[in-house]
């Protein structure tokens, strides 16, 4: 008999499992193998979401702080144009994840039993190294991820729909510590883009977010050789480390909780992925999680996270976002895009609004900027490449057009 049952050992059911009080009775479920396995995320954090870490008792954040970035660059899908953003302060951090983890994982309270090798199966069973376990708890949090398990397991809970796949690789090598690179593709990456970015000393990675079309890692390959082409990067050696992972871009769920089951993080869709900062949407939640189970209901939990900074309406205008940016199919969207935002800065107005509380619509759409405005709502009547009907691909495979 269990007080709390979470189920996945990240950022949302860690800080939940050493937010809750000492006397619960704990259960902390994970798949993964050995504290030692590789997290999968991106591992930035913005100031706030730093702040965030002051309430994990005997935890000095700084310690695991691998990169303070102060430049945001953009590049277009030519590889030549680069947009620069610079601040004095740090903007952005880098974390030593698996350290963090790690230490989260081994610092847990003496109330909370870690299982790793454990897989939930239902409302009252899970399977520790392929051996079904038995438990009754009086709270059940899927703290799950994307794909959460919690939330398939309960027809009265809503599951994430919408997903991009972000893919990752880790390499020994040098580039501009305090900077941080999104690219701005249309048809090669549609959904998001793709970023390079410091993962430590003599360390970098390259990512890509992109919807799923079965070729992840092709395309990541074919990423990393333009990048290394092009000279942004000079890597020492193969990967030391690859990961792909789904990436919930839906927006809230509709039905976060039932009776006694919650989610908290990414399996409730609360994931910040146009900031670079879902780090924040899981600890904030789980926090909120932990002062509405001591109360025994969580009718109030949006409208308790929404008191963190406005977090409820920064996740709701991120679908307006999302919204826009699939729109965007082609190159030319893009290409007019950066022209745009060319004079603001970006780090002020778009990757931190939730922080900033400032527009990225009100800067752009000016009088000045009308006729790039019109070029770019006609362009988004185009479809991509990609897109063209088969039959039309085959004639010009036959044609060789």
């Amino acid at each position: 008999m269990y007080d709390v049952v979470i189920v996945g050992a990240s950022f949302a059911g860690l800080t939940l499992a050493h937010h809750l009080p000492k006397n619960y009775r704990i259960l902390l479920l994970d798949k993964k193998p050995s504290l030692d396995s590789p997290v999968e995320t991106t591992g930035l954090i913005t100031n706030p979401t730093k702040d965030e870490f002051s309430s994990f008792h005997g935890l000095c954040i700084e310690r695991y702080i691998n990169n303070s970035i102060h430049s945001l660059r953009i590049v277009n899908h030519g590889y030549r144009n680069v947009l620069s953003n610079s601040v004095q302060y740090p903007w952005i951090y880098s974390l030593n994840m698996n350290a963090l983890i790690k230490h989260l994982s081994a610092s847990l309270p003496s109330n909370v039993t870690l299982k790793l090798n454990a897989v939930y199966g239902s409302s009252n069973t899970y399977f520790h190294k392929d051996k079904q376990q038995n438990f009754k708890a009086k709270f059940i949090i899927g703290a799950d991820g994307a794909n959460s398990s919690v939330a398939k397991s309960n027809p009265n809970l809503s599951q994430n729909k919408k997903h991009l796949i972000g893919l990752e690789k880790v390499f020994h090598g040098e580039i501009d510590q305090k900077a941080i690179y999104h690219f701005w593709f249309g048809e090669f990456s549609l959904g998001y883009g793709g970023w390079l970015s410091p993962s430590g000393p003599n360390k970098f990675r390259v990512g890509l977010a992109k919807y799923n079309d079965g070729k992840g890692f092709e395309t990541l390959n074919r990423f990393i050789d333009r990048l290394k082409k092009e000279g942004f990067i000079n890597p020492k050696g193969e990967a030391i480390e690859q990961f792909g992972s789904h990436i919930p871009i839906g927006g809230p769920v509709k039905k976060p909780y039932d009776k006694n089951t919650l989610l908290i993080g990414d399996a409730a869709g609360l994931c910040g992925a146009f900031a670079a900062d879902g780090i924040k949407g899981a600890l904030i939640s789980a926090k909120v999680a932990a002062k509405l189970i001591q109360k025994g209901s969580f009718k109030d939990y949006y409208k308790e996270i929404e008191k963190h900074n406005y977090l409820m309406s920064y996740f709701k205008r991120q679908k307006l976002y999302r919204f826009a940016w699939d729109q965007m199919k082609t190159n030319e969207s893009f290409d007019i895009l950066f022209d745009l935002v060319k004079d603001e800065s970006l780090i002020e107005v778009f990757c931190d609004s939730k922080d900033k509380h400032k527009s990225l619509a009100g800067s752009l759409i000016k009088f000045k900027n009308a006729r790039l405005l019109l070029r770019y709502a006609w362009s988004l009547s185009k479809k991509p490449k990609s897109a063209q009907p088969e039959y039309l691909k085959s004639c010009q495979k036959l044609f060789r057009i």
